[in-house]
């Protein structure tokens, strides 16, 4: 399955952790908005997860296609209600805004793990 297309994309990740008798009230916080998000023109996804190993994180995606898209958004009404769930947090949340572009793809794993990728990265690189 490939996600992008083919075209760049700008991805909003945080990581929350919160008390535990907050989990429940700002996953509900979230997936109040999350379908209005992604029938959003810009939006290509939008999701909030648990972690199974700690209970008190939450993890909040989303996926645009534009950076216009994405900070059009975050000046929407629907996006108050991620800050809102930001506030609840114990600590300060992990908010990663950036842009990928390049190869996609289950394929594209597969390339990397038999080392069919022409590139070797940044590792195999002389410094």
């Amino acid at each position: 399955m490939e996600l992008t297309g083919g075209i760049g994309v700008v991805t909003c990740l945080v990581e929350m952790r919160l008390a535990p008798g907050e989990v429940d009230r700002v996953v509900k916080l979230l997936l109040t908005v999350v379908e209005r998000i992604k029938a959003k023109t810009g939006c290509r996804a939008c999701w909030v997860s648990r972690d199974a190993g700690e209970p008190g994180r939450i993890r909040y995606n989303e996926i645009w296609v534009s950076d216009t898209s994405f900070r059009s958004h975050v000046r929407s009404e629907e996006f108050r209600h991620v800050l809102e769930a930001l506030d609840m947090c114990c600590e300060e949340p992990a908010v990663t805004i950036g842009e990928l572009t390049g190869r996609t793809g289950i394929e594209y794993l597969r390339e990397l793990r038999l080392g069919l990728d022409s590139d070797p990265g940044p590792d195999a690189r002389p410094k």
